[in-house]
């Protein structure tokens, strides 16, 4: 842009100083505050608060505080991204007198501080702050539950818990471990598949993943499958496809994943692919049940019997021919639209 001689305007720098504060480019992001000085945007109060931003994620709070306190015009988010800031450096204590000072107040201070009173086991305070706001949403009711499990207070986390109008699944898990805990209870392998499944089943693939990576490897193809199902009931066929190689890697000699991995692949018509998992199958020995049927009929006998390998290049060859049909009527509905 520079070398372009193209001009910036107020919307080029909160972006720029945005970028740096997600990467933690702080030097980068003072060449920028720089740069606003010379094109005169540092009255620029979206410029501000996006500079406040960038020095108290990066840990220069006072950075922070000299571009808050050196013009008067704030707004409220001016006001929480210095409290914010305040917190989440440690100084709560500053944070709390910034916050008494401002008048107007919305749920995003109020939960900043009292993510600061948490932090630092002050649950009396966070407590206070708490019953004192009008609008609490789930986050602050399940942040007062997270704190008094922290300090070992599980009756008071329980009051909390039973209060709290909605629960979510981030409530359950806060006051699961608790009690885990102080009931000296060893999680086996039912209750993390439990928790799979309520996960994945409400749409949480990556938390139920995340589950079961810090399991010890015996108990995993159980929960593995757990999350093989939610996936199919939720159409990821991305997390299937991680989730049936996991299981092969698991479970080598199981046929059941390769299975899977194949009728997804044929799903999405990578026939390349379902033909290597089919030779994967046959290198290791691995063979499909054979089907078959037995049919009475008064005097006569009926029996059919389905081979081995038939059934696979069938199940490919009507996939095969299940697209082409898709697309052939996609072409004659386009030629009869012209």
């Amino acid at each position: 842009m520079v070398g372009k001689w193209v001009v910036p305007n107020h919307y080029t720098f909160p972006l720029l100083v945005k970028v740096c504060a997600e990467i933690g480019l702080v030097r980068e992001g003072k060449k920028a505050h720089a740069r606003v000085v010379k094109f005169g945007f540092e009255a620029d109060l979206f410029v501000r608060n996006s500079l406040i931003h960038m020095y108290s994620v990066c840990g220069r709070i006072g950075d922070a505080w000299i571009v808050f306190d050196t013009w008067p015009d704030l707004d409220l988010v001016s006001w929480n991204t210095m409290i914010d800031g305040y917190v989440k450096n440690g100084e709560v204590g500053v944070a709390r007198e910034l916050f008494d000072d401002r008048y107007e107040r919305d749920v995003f201070s109020g939960k900043s501080m009292i993510v600061g009173y948490v932090g630092i086991g002050d649950m009396e305070a966070a407590k206070g702050l708490f019953e004192r706001m009008t609008c609490r949403d789930v986050v602050l009711w399940n942040c007062m539950i997270d704190g008094y499990a922290r300090i070992g207070n599980v009756y008071v986390a329980r009051e909390f818990f039973d209060l709290l109008p909605l629960r979510n699944v981030v409530s359950w898990n806060i006051m699961l471990a608790p009690c885990v805990r102080f009931y000296m209870i060893e999680p086996k392998v039912e209750h993390y598949g439990c928790m799979v499944d309520l996960l994945a089943r409400a749409g949480l693939m990556k938390d139920s993943k995340e589950i079961i990576s810090k399991k010890p490897m015996e108990s995993r193809p159980a929960l593995w499958g757990a999350l093989l199902f939610a996936c199919r009931t939720h159409s990821n066929s991305e997390l299937r496809e991680i989730v049936a190689k996991q299981l092969i890697e698991l479970e080598p000699r199981d046929i059941g994943p390769y299975v899977l991995l194949s009728n997804i692949y044929a799903a999405e018509g990578k026939w390349d692919d379902v033909e290597y998992v089919r030779r994967m199958m046959k290198e290791k020995g691995l063979q499909k049940a054979s089907g078959s049927s037995l049919v009475h009929t008064r005097e006569f006998e009926s029996k059919s019997f389905v081979g081995n390998g038939s059934v696979h290049r069938r199940s490919m060859v009507y996939s095969m021919l299940s697209e082409v049909g898709a697309q052939m009527k996609l072409s004659c509905r386009d030629s009869k639209m012209v």
